[in-house]
């Protein structure tokens, strides 16, 4: 395991490491220099010169290796390399000389790892505004551990990797750029698991493979887990939070590991009482004995064929979610693949199989290494032929309409309540007056899709077409048909029904494809073919900037930018203007602007944990109960949770009676009448939806529930042959998207700039943001002591602002999905529509010289026509 903490340079890290643990008996560290340049390379660490070197100067202080030196810099990052339980319980039950080359082992493996950050991940930044990235060499001090807070045996190592670096393209010291460290967390963490692991079955011991790493096969698990009291400790808080290590946050867990700690006091290596501990938890000498005698090692030889099988399925897994891919992706898959199977020199040859596969294509060759992005050979063929379908559609004008039939539609939206704007008709006139086969509409949250669509129904109809709509979901679907008009099915269900049904589309249907940013670039595919196959014309309309899809590729998003489209952006669903202009910056990115508009209005609430998050949320939302009002989280477990505290308010309140116990698919629940629920799957023949929303309004004697959907049907459900529903009071972020609601109250937990977008702008009356300050980790060392001087008043201040930009970095780091068509010659958007424009002018040109050459049958118009050919060539 490798975690990875800021360190301040005022900080007593260096005293910590020189003096106090060396106190409890650790042993003294070193420094590691790759510069050569400041002589300590390999030196005994002290604290003077780490009080120096945190600080940005040199080991003597006396030269800057940085900007701005001194006890405001940042000082470094503590990488902390721990192995699994199983290794430390071990190392402390064995005798001196084995005990030793367990050391020796991990610390091996420590070096691996930091030889991988050193030669792959350590950057400075150059130029005006750092705007290059250069490769530096590492300065790091290196101090191995033997306990943890608890005192409890945890072999471990803190690499202190000072924030000062020489470039190695000119020989300067500059301050280290961090994102890499964080990047390549997970890569730097496995090699150091496959270095181990190797080691540790050299020394003649079995590994067995973990979840994300390994374990010795021969200690027994409970001696470990009694060996594990802070581990314990940590969970617990975790637990009455109602979180685990899955669902609470890297920053949250880091923030009660700290609430757990305590100042070691005692022998920091007392390997006699751990071993008689060992011995009473069921691991003593006769356990011990057993386990070496059966030691040999345990080292298998690696073929190429396994290592390739390796690449193989790192390919695949690591594609399963995106079309393309960086080499830290890749990396950190082959060597999570590796742990246990084989030993460094077997990794890095794998690795530069993987690169050298003919399946792994490199998209932007000419890019710096920590740019490159990669994708495999047949998804970049299956993303290429879409783009080549798409782009056979182009200017085939084959789906005329009359202009008088637009006309009349325009006339008759300019004259109701809800007039149609200019770019409304724009879109209107781009679906239906475009000569493309296949056309794109983009349109923000909110700004009245479906009202367009209805005056594009009404215009086809009139011409003689079929208009027929697909969306990512049967629910999305159900919402187009009623808010459009038009006859519409899940895309899962149209593809489905063109290899079987009789009733397939044709060169007369209008194929409406609604959320098409959130279709994987597979069905596009699958879609596209069939249209082009049927000769119908298909129209894209969906915002990538919202939620994304969940398998790769977004292959709208390549549409729009090689074949152009028509956009809405004028906002109608929320009432107040500030609240357009907060959901238009959230959709851009803007996120601290947006963040000061919310907080103006008073709907920004910092709250001090998960228990205050869940007060305050349910809270509002109680006090809102009497309109269409959804809370909104991004986890199903932290959904869970806020679903059983609104309902035992609503009982508590007398709101809702005692009800019915209900097995359903989340365990046996109370349903009463009055009960908000949700369903979580389909029966479409009981007119069942995923994610449609109902409530019940009664039981029948046969147990069956009656309930009224949100659109108006009255249905009756069998639990015993329906159970796939549940409280919805609270709902996901996914989940969310493309609902329409009174009012949205969303936890800001985990949330993207694309979640924070799309949650935002659910409220046509309000949308508030609720975050758990827990989540934004410890304040550094630095801000600590500034906030010590100031009074409340000024110190609430601060910190709110200093909250307040911590999250609008979470809402600024986008996850928007692309393709393996997104680069090289395809990156410039519209490109193909250009050429295609051009191209069509030439065409027409061309017949009407060859007319005038036939009419005039002059050379002169001859040489004209040479002329136009050479100029559109």
């Amino acid at each position: 395991m490798l975690k990875i903490k800021d360190i301040g340079a005022s900080a007593d890290a260096h005293k910590y490491f020189a003096k106090y643990a060396l106190a409890l008996g650790e042993k003294p560290g070193f420094f590691i220099d790759s510069s050569n340049d400041l002589k300590i390379h390999g030196k005994k660490a002290k604290g003077r010169v780490m009080k120096n070197l945190l600080r940005g100067y040199s080991p003597n202080g006396k030269t800057d290796l940085c900007k701005n030196p001194g006890e405001k810099h940042r000082g470094g990052w503590d990488l902390v390399f721990s192995p699994d339980k199983s290794v430390s319980v071990l190392w402390s039950s064995v005798d001196e000389d084995l005990r030793d080359k367990i050391e020796k082992a991990h610390k091996k493996a420590v070096l691996a790892s930091l030889d991988y950050i050193d030669k792959n991940v350590l950057f400075t930044r150059l130029g005006e505004g750092g705007v290059y990235l250069e490769k530096a060499r590492m300065v790091a001090g290196i101090f191995q551990h033997s306990s943890n807070r608890e005192l409890e045996p945890q072999l471990h190592t803190h690499a202190t990797v000072f924030n000062v670096a020489k470039t190695i393209i000119d020989g300067q010291w500059r301050a280290v750029e961090s994102r890499g460290f964080y990047k390549n967390q997970l890569v730097a963490g496995n090699i150091y698991k496959v270095s181990l692991a190797s080691q540790m079955q050299e020394l003649g011991f079995a590994v067995e493979k973990t979840k994300d790493s390994f374990r010795l096969t021969g200690v027994p698990k409970d001696v470990c887990d009694k060996q594990s009291e802070r581990t314990k400790k940590i969970e617990e808080l975790a637990k009455e939070l109602g979180l685990d290590r899955e669902t609470a946050t890297a920053q949250v867990m880091e923030v009660l590991a700290r609430n757990t700690r305590k100042a070691k006091k005692g022998l920091a290596r007392d390997f006699e009482r751990w071993q008689k501990e060992n011995e009473k938890y069921g691991f003593g000498q006769k356990q011990l004995n057993e386990l070496l005698e059966n030691t040999k090692d345990q080292r298998k030889g690696i073929s190429k064929s396994k290592q390739f099988e390796i690449v193989r399925e790192a390919l695949i897994k690591v594609t399963m979610n995106v079309s393309t891919f960086t080499q830290i992706d890749l990396y950190k898959k082959i060597a999570e693949d590796s742990i246990g199977i084989q030993d460094m020199n077997g990794l890095y040859n794998t690795f530069k199989m993987a690169f050298s596969s003919s399946e792994c294509k490199c998209l932007n060759p000419d890019a710096e290494d920590h740019v490159k992005r990669y994708t495999t050979k047949s998804i970049q063929k299956m993303e290429k032929k879409t783009v080549e379908m798409m782009r056979s559609r182009q200017y085939e004008n084959n789906h005329k309409v009359r202009d008088l039939y637009v006309k009349q539609a325009i006339n008759k939206r300019s004259k109701t309540k809800d007039k149609i704007l200019s770019e409304q008709i724009g879109v209107l006139r781009h679906i239906t007056q475009g000569k493309d086969g296949i056309c794109f509409v983009e349109g923000d949250a909110g700004t009245g899709k479906t009202y367009t669509l209805g005056a594009v129904k009404e215009v086809y109809e009139k011409s003689g077409y079929n208009l027929r709509g697909i969306s990512i979901t049967n629910k999305a679907a159900l919402q187009l048909q009623k808010d459009s008009g038009i006859k519409s099915s899940s895309v899962h269900s149209f593809i489905r029904s063109q290899k079987w049904s009789k009733n397939k589309i044709n060169d007369k249907t209008i194929l409406i494809l609604d959320e098409a940013a959130m279709l994987d670039s597979s069905k596009f595919n699958k879609v596209i073919k069939i249209c082009n196959e049927s000769g119908a014309k298909l129209v894209c309309v969906g915002d990538r900037k919202q939620i994304q899809p969940i398998y790769r590729g977004q292959m709208f998003g390549t549409g729009v930018d090689t074949f152009g489209s028509a956009k809405l952006k004028t906002i109608f669903r929320q009432k107040q203007d500030w609240e357009k202009d907060v959901v238009s910056d959230l959709s851009m990115g803007i996120a601290k602007e947006a963040l000061n508009k919310i907080d103006n209005a008073k709907n920004l609430h910092f709250c001090s944990g998960r228990t205050d998050v869940r007060d305050k949320i349910t809270n509002a939302w109680y006090n809102n109960k009497d309109i269409k009002v959804n809370m909104i989280a991004s986890t199903n477990k932290e959904v869970d949770v806020l679903n059983e505290i609104a309902r035992d308010k609503l009982k508590e309140n007398g709101i809702l009676s005692a009800g019915k116990k209900i097995k359903t698919h989340k365990g046996i629940k109370e349903f009463s009448v009055g009960d908000k629920i949700v369903f979580t799957a389909n029966d479409k023949p009981a007119g069942i939806l995923n994610s449609m929303q109902a409530v019940i309004e009664g039981f029948t004697r046969g147990g069956s529930i009656k309930v009224k959907t949100e659109l108006n049907d009255q249905l009756k459900i069998n639990p015993k042959k329906f159970n796939q529903f549940q409280y919805a009071y609270a709902i996901t972020m996914n989940r969310s998207q493309g609902m329409t609601i009174d009012k949205a109250l969303f936890i800001a937990d985990r949330a993207d700039r694309e979640k924070a977008y799309v949650s935002f702008s659910r409220g046509k009356e309000g949308n508030e943001i609720f975050a758990d300050i827990m989540t934004f980790g410890e304040l550094p060392y630095e801000v600590k002591s500034e906030l010590e001087e100031m009074d409340d008043t000024k110190r609430e201040s601060w910190l709110r602002e200093w909250y307040k930009g911590k999250l609008a970095l979470q809402f600024r780091k986008s996850n928007m999905k692309d393709t393996s068509q997104d680069y090289g010659e395809q990156k410039n958007p519209g490109l193909y529509r250009q050429l295609a424009e051009i191209s069509t002018k030439i065409t027409e040109g061309i017949k009407d010289i060859s007319k005038a050459v036939k009419r005039n049958k002059g050379k002169k118009v001859e040489q004209e026509y040479e002329n136009e050919l050479e100029l559109g060539t």
